[in-house]
Protein backbone atom coordinates (compact mmCIF):
# COMPACT_ATOMS: atom_id res chain seq x y z
CA UNK A 1 0.00 0.00 0.00
CA UNK A 2 1.71 3.60 -1.16
CA UNK A 3 1.93 6.27 1.05
CA UNK A 4 -1.41 8.03 -0.05
CA UNK A 5 -3.67 4.95 -0.86
CA UNK A 6 -5.43 5.47 2.75
CA UNK A 7 -6.26 9.20 2.19
CA UNK A 8 -7.57 8.67 -1.10
CA UNK A 9 -9.67 5.91 0.00
CA UNK A 10 -13.88 6.15 -0.13
CA UNK A 11 -15.98 7.44 2.69
CA UNK A 12 -16.48 4.48 4.61
CA UNK A 13 -13.66 2.72 3.62
CA UNK A 14 -12.20 0.74 6.73
CA UNK A 15 -8.31 0.17 6.86
CA UNK A 16 -6.85 -2.58 9.27
CA UNK A 17 -3.60 -0.97 11.29
CA UNK A 18 -1.51 -2.21 13.85
CA UNK A 19 -0.23 0.15 16.80
CA UNK A 20 2.84 -0.12 18.69
CA UNK A 21 3.65 1.53 22.23
CA UNK A 22 7.04 0.66 22.87
CA UNK A 23 7.16 2.01 26.38
CA UNK A 24 9.86 2.39 29.00
CA UNK A 25 8.27 -0.84 31.36
CA UNK A 26 6.17 -2.86 28.49
CA UNK A 27 5.51 -2.71 24.73
CA UNK A 28 1.98 -2.93 23.97
CA UNK A 29 0.60 -3.60 20.70
CA UNK A 30 -3.04 -3.66 19.17
CA UNK A 31 -4.08 -4.58 15.49
CA UNK A 32 -7.76 -2.86 14.65
CA UNK A 33 -10.04 -2.24 11.77
CA UNK A 34 -10.18 1.82 11.65
CA UNK A 35 -13.02 3.42 9.68
CA UNK A 36 -11.28 6.43 7.88
CA UNK A 37 -14.84 8.27 7.91
CA UNK A 38 -15.75 7.97 11.30
CA UNK A 39 -12.19 7.78 12.64
CA UNK A 40 -13.12 5.46 14.60
CA UNK A 41 -11.91 2.03 15.53
CA UNK A 42 -14.46 -0.55 14.74
CA UNK A 43 -13.36 -4.10 15.12
CA UNK A 44 -10.01 -4.94 17.43
CA UNK A 45 -8.39 -8.55 16.50
CA UNK A 46 -5.56 -8.42 19.21
CA UNK A 47 -4.46 -6.79 21.23
CA UNK A 48 -1.96 -7.30 24.09
CA UNK A 49 1.42 -5.96 26.89
CA UNK A 50 4.41 -7.58 27.24
CA UNK A 51 6.98 -6.25 30.16
CA UNK A 52 9.89 -5.43 28.73
CA UNK A 53 11.57 -3.07 31.30
CA UNK A 54 13.81 -1.19 29.34
CA UNK A 55 13.31 1.47 32.27
CA UNK A 56 14.71 -0.63 35.17
CA UNK A 57 17.29 -1.54 32.54
CA UNK A 58 18.61 1.74 32.20
CA UNK A 59 18.54 3.02 35.45
CA UNK A 60 20.43 0.14 36.61
CA UNK A 61 23.72 0.92 33.74
CA UNK A 62 26.44 2.63 35.25
CA UNK A 63 26.65 4.73 31.85
CA UNK A 64 22.92 5.45 31.00
CA UNK A 65 22.61 2.64 28.21
CA UNK A 66 20.40 0.08 27.47
CA UNK A 67 22.09 -3.33 27.82
CA UNK A 68 23.28 -5.54 25.02
CA UNK A 69 20.72 -7.95 26.75
CA UNK A 70 17.73 -5.95 27.15
CA UNK A 71 18.44 -5.04 23.19
CA UNK A 72 17.51 -8.32 22.31
CA UNK A 73 14.98 -9.01 24.60
CA UNK A 74 12.67 -6.13 22.83
CA UNK A 75 13.80 -7.06 19.08
CA UNK A 76 12.80 -10.76 20.02
CA UNK A 77 8.91 -9.37 21.16
CA UNK A 78 8.72 -6.87 18.19
CA UNK A 79 9.32 -9.65 15.68
CA UNK A 80 6.82 -11.76 17.46
CA UNK A 81 4.07 -9.58 17.24
CA UNK A 82 5.65 -8.08 13.72
CA UNK A 83 4.47 -11.41 12.59
CA UNK A 84 1.26 -11.58 14.42
CA UNK A 85 0.23 -7.97 12.88
CA UNK A 86 1.04 -9.72 9.64
CA UNK A 87 -0.44 -12.72 9.99
CA UNK A 88 -3.49 -10.92 10.76
CA UNK A 89 -3.67 -9.04 7.78
CA UNK A 90 -2.78 -5.71 9.30
CA UNK A 91 -1.30 -3.05 6.05
CA UNK A 92 -0.06 0.03 8.32
CA UNK A 93 1.62 0.12 10.81
CA UNK A 94 3.02 3.48 13.50
CA UNK A 95 5.02 2.55 16.29
CA UNK A 96 6.46 5.40 18.97
CA UNK A 97 8.85 4.60 22.07
CA UNK A 98 8.44 7.02 24.80
CA UNK A 99 10.66 8.41 27.56
CA UNK A 100 13.42 5.77 28.35
CA UNK A 101 14.60 6.69 24.56
CA UNK A 102 14.52 10.14 24.98
CA UNK A 103 17.37 9.62 28.18
CA UNK A 104 19.54 6.51 27.48
CA UNK A 105 22.14 6.97 25.72
CA UNK A 106 22.05 4.69 22.76
CA UNK A 107 17.87 5.28 22.77
CA UNK A 108 18.05 6.33 19.18
CA UNK A 109 20.84 3.88 18.13
CA UNK A 110 18.45 1.08 19.39
CA UNK A 111 15.50 2.47 17.41
CA UNK A 112 18.15 2.40 14.51
CA UNK A 113 18.17 -1.19 15.15
CA UNK A 114 14.46 -1.93 15.16
CA UNK A 115 13.93 -0.32 11.93
CA UNK A 116 17.26 -2.39 10.36
CA UNK A 117 16.51 -5.60 11.98
CA UNK A 118 12.54 -5.43 12.83
CA UNK A 119 11.43 -3.29 9.53
CA UNK A 120 9.46 -1.56 11.94
CA UNK A 121 9.96 2.38 12.27
CA UNK A 122 9.82 3.52 15.47
CA UNK A 123 9.41 7.54 16.30
CA UNK A 124 10.77 9.30 19.91
CA UNK A 125 7.25 10.83 20.99
CA UNK A 126 7.66 14.03 23.36
CA UNK A 127 5.83 14.05 26.46
CA UNK A 128 2.96 16.07 25.09
CA UNK A 129 2.09 13.67 22.23
CA UNK A 130 2.31 10.90 24.51
CA UNK A 131 -0.57 12.97 26.21
CA UNK A 132 -2.44 13.69 23.27
CA UNK A 133 -2.53 9.66 22.27
CA UNK A 134 -3.62 9.06 25.46
CA UNK A 135 -6.48 10.81 25.68
CA UNK A 136 -7.72 9.68 22.67
CA UNK A 137 -7.27 6.66 24.12
CA UNK A 138 -9.51 7.42 27.20
CA UNK A 139 -11.86 9.14 25.05
CA UNK A 140 -12.43 6.63 22.65
CA UNK A 141 -12.44 3.49 25.24
CA UNK A 142 -14.42 5.25 27.63
CA UNK A 143 -17.58 7.38 25.90
CA UNK A 144 -17.21 10.27 27.61
CA UNK A 145 -17.24 13.37 26.06
CA UNK A 146 -13.95 15.21 25.38
CA UNK A 147 -14.75 18.35 26.74
CA UNK A 148 -15.71 16.80 30.09
CA UNK A 149 -12.79 13.92 30.39
CA UNK A 150 -9.27 14.42 32.08
CA UNK A 151 -6.66 11.43 31.03
CA UNK A 152 -4.13 9.88 33.30
CA UNK A 153 -1.87 7.92 31.49
CA UNK A 154 1.12 6.35 33.71
CA UNK A 155 4.34 4.44 32.25
CA UNK A 156 8.03 3.24 33.24
CA UNK A 157 8.97 6.75 33.42
CA UNK A 158 6.92 9.34 33.27
CA UNK A 159 2.89 9.92 33.48
CA UNK A 160 0.38 12.36 31.76
CA UNK A 161 -2.80 14.21 32.79
CA UNK A 162 -4.42 16.02 30.22
CA UNK A 163 -7.89 17.89 29.49
CA UNK A 164 -9.11 19.72 26.64
CA UNK A 165 -8.15 22.91 26.26
CA UNK A 166 -10.88 23.65 23.73
CA UNK A 167 -14.29 22.11 22.75
CA UNK A 168 -13.12 19.77 20.13
CA UNK A 169 -10.14 18.62 21.86
CA UNK A 170 -7.49 19.79 19.25
CA UNK A 171 -5.33 21.49 21.87
CA UNK A 172 -5.05 19.90 25.92
CA UNK A 173 -3.92 21.56 28.83
CA UNK A 174 -1.22 19.16 30.69
CA UNK A 175 -0.19 18.22 34.06
CA UNK A 176 3.46 16.06 33.61
CA UNK A 177 6.26 14.59 35.34
CA UNK A 178 9.01 12.36 34.36
CA UNK A 179 7.85 9.88 37.22
CA UNK A 180 6.69 6.45 36.67
CA UNK A 181 7.01 2.68 37.97
CA UNK A 182 11.01 1.83 37.21
CA UNK A 183 12.09 5.64 38.37
CA UNK A 184 9.98 5.47 41.51
CA UNK A 185 11.34 1.87 42.39
CA UNK A 186 14.90 2.99 41.44
CA UNK A 187 14.25 6.19 44.51
CA UNK A 188 13.18 3.43 46.98
CA UNK A 189 15.98 1.58 46.82
CA UNK A 190 18.63 4.72 45.53
CA UNK A 191 17.42 7.34 47.59
CA UNK A 192 15.29 5.48 50.31
CA UNK A 193 17.44 2.50 51.41
CA UNK A 194 20.65 3.51 50.37
CA UNK A 195 21.17 0.73 47.98
CA UNK A 196 22.89 0.87 44.22
CA UNK A 197 19.79 -0.19 42.02
CA UNK A 198 22.08 -2.45 39.72
CA UNK A 199 22.78 -4.84 41.77
CA UNK A 200 19.72 -4.88 44.19
CA UNK A 201 16.67 -6.70 41.71
CA UNK A 202 13.88 -5.47 44.49
CA UNK A 203 13.64 -3.61 47.43
CA UNK A 204 11.18 -5.47 49.42
CA UNK A 205 10.15 -5.91 51.76
CA UNK A 206 9.59 -2.23 52.28
CA UNK A 207 9.09 -1.09 55.81
CA UNK A 208 6.32 1.20 57.41
CA UNK A 209 9.01 4.31 57.46
CA UNK A 210 10.57 3.57 54.01
CA UNK A 211 7.39 3.59 52.49
CA UNK A 212 6.42 7.36 53.83
CA UNK A 213 9.75 8.59 53.19
CA UNK A 214 9.23 7.14 49.25
CA UNK A 215 6.03 9.13 49.14
CA UNK A 216 8.08 11.93 50.62
CA UNK A 217 9.76 11.84 47.63
CA UNK A 218 7.92 11.65 45.31
CA UNK A 219 5.34 14.36 46.47
CA UNK A 220 8.83 16.88 46.27
CA UNK A 221 9.08 15.34 42.61
CA UNK A 222 5.71 16.45 41.46
CA UNK A 223 4.69 20.19 39.40
CA UNK A 224 2.07 22.07 41.63
CA UNK A 225 -0.89 20.78 40.39
CA UNK A 226 -3.05 23.42 38.09
CA UNK A 227 -6.17 24.53 39.29
CA UNK A 228 -8.40 22.40 36.72
CA UNK A 229 -6.96 19.20 38.02
CA UNK A 230 -7.15 19.99 41.71
CA UNK A 231 -9.79 18.03 43.57
CA UNK A 232 -11.38 17.05 40.11
CA UNK A 233 -13.75 13.63 40.41
CA UNK A 234 -13.92 13.17 36.46
CA UNK A 235 -10.16 11.46 35.96
CA UNK A 236 -10.23 8.59 34.10
CA UNK A 237 -7.16 6.52 34.26
CA UNK A 238 -6.07 4.59 31.64
CA UNK A 239 -3.68 1.12 31.35
CA UNK A 240 -3.06 -2.36 30.90
CA UNK A 241 -3.07 -5.50 33.11
CA UNK A 242 0.42 -3.95 34.96
CA UNK A 243 -0.49 -0.68 35.56
CA UNK A 244 -0.50 0.87 38.76
CA UNK A 245 -4.36 1.36 38.20
CA UNK A 246 -5.50 -2.06 37.81
CA UNK A 247 -2.96 -3.07 40.44
CA UNK A 248 -4.82 -0.74 42.54
CA UNK A 249 -8.09 -2.66 41.76
CA UNK A 250 -6.72 -6.08 42.58
CA UNK A 251 -5.59 -5.17 45.81
CA UNK A 252 -8.71 -2.51 46.56
CA UNK A 253 -11.06 -5.53 45.60
CA UNK A 254 -8.88 -8.18 48.20
CA UNK A 255 -8.53 -5.77 51.46
CA UNK A 256 -12.06 -4.10 51.06
CA UNK A 257 -14.21 -6.50 48.47
CA UNK A 258 -14.85 -3.64 45.79
CA UNK A 259 -14.64 -4.73 42.83
CA UNK A 260 -15.79 -1.08 41.03
CA UNK A 261 -13.20 0.41 38.67
CA UNK A 262 -13.50 3.21 40.65
CA UNK A 263 -10.77 4.15 43.46
CA UNK A 264 -10.99 6.79 46.05
CA UNK A 265 -7.81 8.38 47.74
CA UNK A 266 -8.98 6.25 50.79
CA UNK A 267 -8.49 3.04 49.16
CA UNK A 268 -5.44 3.92 47.21
CA UNK A 269 -3.91 5.01 50.69
CA UNK A 270 -5.30 1.59 52.33
CA UNK A 271 -4.18 -0.59 49.01
CA UNK A 272 -0.68 1.44 50.35
CA UNK A 273 -0.86 -0.21 53.27
CA UNK A 274 -1.78 -3.28 52.41
CA UNK A 275 1.88 -3.94 50.75
CA UNK A 276 3.96 -2.32 53.59
CA UNK A 277 6.67 -5.02 54.86
CA UNK A 278 5.70 -8.14 52.86
CA UNK A 279 8.36 -10.14 50.94
CA UNK A 280 8.97 -10.70 47.36
CA UNK A 281 7.75 -14.16 47.72
CA UNK A 282 4.39 -13.14 49.27
CA UNK A 283 3.79 -10.10 46.48
CA UNK A 284 5.30 -12.15 43.90
CA UNK A 285 2.75 -14.83 44.78
CA UNK A 286 -0.68 -12.51 45.55
CA UNK A 287 -0.05 -10.18 42.42
CA UNK A 288 2.10 -10.94 39.94
CA UNK A 289 1.82 -15.09 39.06
CA UNK A 290 -0.74 -14.40 36.01
CA UNK A 291 1.15 -14.74 32.56
CA UNK A 292 3.38 -11.57 31.43
CA UNK A 293 2.92 -9.66 35.09
CA UNK A 294 4.86 -7.08 36.24
CA UNK A 295 7.94 -8.20 38.63
CA UNK A 296 6.72 -7.77 42.21
CA UNK A 297 9.75 -5.40 43.02
CA UNK A 298 7.07 -2.86 41.18
CA UNK A 299 3.75 -3.24 43.34
CA UNK A 300 4.85 -1.20 46.38
CA UNK A 301 6.46 2.00 43.99
CA UNK A 302 3.50 1.86 42.25
CA UNK A 303 1.06 2.06 44.79
CA UNK A 304 3.17 4.83 46.57
CA UNK A 305 3.30 6.64 43.16
CA UNK A 306 -0.28 6.15 42.59
CA UNK A 307 -1.43 7.88 46.65
CA UNK A 308 1.15 10.26 46.20
CA UNK A 309 -0.64 11.89 43.38
CA UNK A 310 -3.66 11.27 44.25
CA UNK A 311 -2.99 12.86 47.61
CA UNK A 312 -0.67 16.14 45.71
CA UNK A 313 -3.83 16.54 43.26
CA UNK A 314 -6.29 16.24 46.05
CA UNK A 315 -8.35 13.56 43.93
CA UNK A 316 -11.29 12.71 45.57
CA UNK A 317 -11.13 9.20 43.21
CA UNK A 318 -10.16 8.32 39.53
CA UNK A 319 -12.40 5.80 37.36
CA UNK A 320 -9.89 2.91 35.59
CA UNK A 321 -10.48 2.58 32.02
CA UNK A 322 -8.58 -0.64 30.69
CA UNK A 323 -6.49 0.21 27.73
CA UNK A 324 -3.27 -1.19 25.92
CA UNK A 325 -1.10 1.37 26.39
CA UNK A 326 -2.13 4.44 23.84
CA UNK A 327 -2.46 2.07 20.87
CA UNK A 328 -6.58 2.67 20.57
CA UNK A 329 -5.12 6.74 20.32
CA UNK A 330 -2.56 5.97 17.95
CA UNK A 331 -4.85 3.87 15.88
CA UNK A 332 -6.95 6.80 15.32
CA UNK A 333 -4.01 9.76 15.05
CA UNK A 334 -4.16 9.34 10.63
CA UNK A 335 -1.02 11.75 11.01
CA UNK A 336 0.90 8.59 12.56
CA UNK A 337 0.23 6.50 9.39
CA UNK A 338 0.79 8.86 6.83
CA UNK A 339 4.33 8.06 5.92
Amino acid sequence: MSDDDEQDLPVGEIVRRVAFDIGSNATKCQVADVDLSTGCISETFFQTEVPCSYGVDWKQSKDGSLSARMQLRGLEVLHTLCRKAVELGATRSAAIATEVFRKASNGEAYLSRIKDEVGLEATIVAQSMEARLGFLSAAGLSGLPRAELICWDCGGASFQVSRAAALDASELELFMGPLGVSVVTSACVEKVQKRAFATTPTPNPVSAEEVAALVAWVLSELPPPPPWLLGSEKVVAIGGANSIFCLATEIVAEVTGSTSSSITSAQARQALDAVIGRTEADLCAAYCSKDLADPASFVVPKMALLHAVMEHCELPRISFQPATGSCAGMLVASELYSS
